[in-house]
């Protein structure tokens, strides 16, 4: 730790209501705080921001910045200049994945999110609407789901309308794509593995010009060498492993289902999904852990208290993701695909059901699901926020809605348009049902594929109105 020193870089103290505002005063204060810190590390102060700093006389020899501190590139520039001393190179931190890094800050052409909301938001401007009005319009009335790029660079559409998107965060954020063309930019690092989209990388150095350096995810080493102790750090933590070790005994081992969305998203204009899937997995007699941590706004009290005291059931806002990955109860994960818990669901060798949200989730989810065959994505319930102008998915996927998708016979949507509700194998007919697979005595049809050492069996449910899927894991 000798090499390494932190600095807070804040004006003054944060007050602000809701996440949201909060992040936007942090961004504000460390922007107006960050010249002054600057302008004394590149003059060697001994002190930095009042602290002492541990490298007086050293100038900063290369910067790395976070995409949400876009500023920084003006502000060094500006500082270096001022100072007369060489403007160092910078690095943009970017925390996902390449595929996505390539779909945000791909040029108009391309169909790049940041290049085509900018053009967007400007039409809407010229028109006479402030830039909040321009920003909320954008977000609300047009896709960007689809991506033109080299071969095998794999989207899903995210389930962006299921999450309020304030205007003010994307016009926060969107300065980041001038930040990475800008010069002064040497180059991004991300927080993937190079080796699960070796196409994506070289997809994204073409398009930006610049040195992609893959950091690959950023985990403690316990984790990384296997290490699986189960470690509990509060009393939510000990219930939630009692759980585990009670559905153990009670179910077997690989008999519990982790259903997680990160700590930042929820379904909060779409809470009849968790309903969905906390109904199917009763009706399966699947055990259940529900960690419904939600940072863009407070779960409905009303989902809550229907999930509460359910018998197989464990409700906690915050649950040990790492403890519950590793539990020997444990079978699969229902995730949004974050980056953390994608990385964390590799290194625990659990398989996952895709939901995705926004950023890089959906880029993650297509990459376990369509490109590594480990995962499958709930693909029926997806939001179009306009169904009739968009409701095809990049596979040819036509979105129905999960009710209509179940009364049509195809419960998750994992097939495409017209009869293709099922994928079809060896083993299967025409209408893409298993010829010796006899009906279930509850009334579904299964799906089996194998992967990874992973066999996964997906029901899907013609009789159960409220249900999507039924979903087992077996360990082959």
């Amino acid at each position: 730790m000798d090499r390494l020193q932190l600095v807070n870089c804040v004006q003054q103290a944060l007050r602000a209501e809701g996440q949201t505002l909060a992040e936007l005063a942090e961004a504000a204060s460390f922007a107006t705080a960050l010249p002054v810190v600057m302008s004394e590390l590149f003059n060697g102060n001994a002190e930095i921001n009042g602290n002492v700093n541990k490298f007086e006389g050293m100038n900063p020899t290369v910067i790395v910045y976070d995409l949400c501190q876009h500023m920084v590139v003006n502000i060094v520039k500006q500082v270096t200049m001022l100072l007369g001393v060489s403007l160092p190179p910078l690095l943009m931190v970017l925390p996902c994945n390449a595929a996505a890094a390539f779909h945000m800050f791909a040029s108009g052409k391309n169909n790049g999110v940041w290049a085509t909301v900018i053009r967007d938001t400007q039409e809407e401007i010229a028109k006479g609407a402030t830039p909040v009005e321009a920003f909320a319009k954008v977000a609300q009335e047009r896709p960007y789901f689809y991506l033109v790029c080299q071969p095998n660079l794999t989207m899903n559409g995210p389930h962006l309308a299921t999450c309020p998107l304030h205007p003010e965060m994307t016009m926060t954020i969107l300065p980041s794509y001038h930040a990475l063309q800008d010069s002064a930019t040497k180059g991004v690092i991300l927080s993937s593995a190079a080796e699960l989209e070796p196409v994506a990388v070289e997809a994204l150095e073409a398009e930006i010009g610049k040195k992609v350096y893959m950091a690959g995810p950023q985990f403690p080493g316990v984790m990384w060498e296997g290490h699986s102790t189960i470690q509990t750090h509060s009393a939510d933590d000990e219930r939630v492993v009692r759980f585990l070790d009670e559905m153990k005994i009670k179910h077997g081992s690989r008999s519990v289902c982790y259903l997680s969305f990160g700590s930042a998203f929820f379904p909060l204009l779409r809470p009849e999904l968790i309903r969905y899937i906390v109904h199917t997995l009763r009706q399966a007699n699947t055990p259940f852990v529900f960690a419904y941590a939600s940072g863009i706004g407070p779960v409905p009290e009303d989902l809550l208290r229907e999930c509460e005291g359910i018998e197989n059931g464990c409700l906690v806002r915050f649950g040990p993701q790492w403890a519950v990955l590793n539990h020997e109860a444990t079978s699969f994960f229902i995730t949004h695909c974050g980056s953390n818990s994608t990385g964390e669901a590799i290194l625990a060798e659990v398989p996952i059901v895709s939901i995705p949200f926004f950023g890089d989730q959906a880029q993650y989810a297509a990459l376990l699901t369509e490109v590594l065959h480990v995962g499958i994505d709930l693909k029926q319930t997806k939001t179009f926020q306009h169904p009739d102008l968009y409701n095809i998915l990049y596979d040819g996927t036509v979105i129905v809605g999960p009710e209509a998708a179940i009364k049509k016979g195809d419960g998750g949507g994992m097939g495409k348009d017209e009869g293709e509700g099922r994928r079809r194998d060896e083993d299967t007919d025409e209408e893409g049902e298993r010829d010796d697979e006899p009906e279930q005595r509850d009334g579904t049809v299964p799906f089996e594929y194998e992967g990874a050492g992973v066999h996964l069996v997906l029901h899907y449910v013609d009789h159960y109105d409220r249900s999507i899927l039924i979903l087992n894991n077996l360990q082959s």
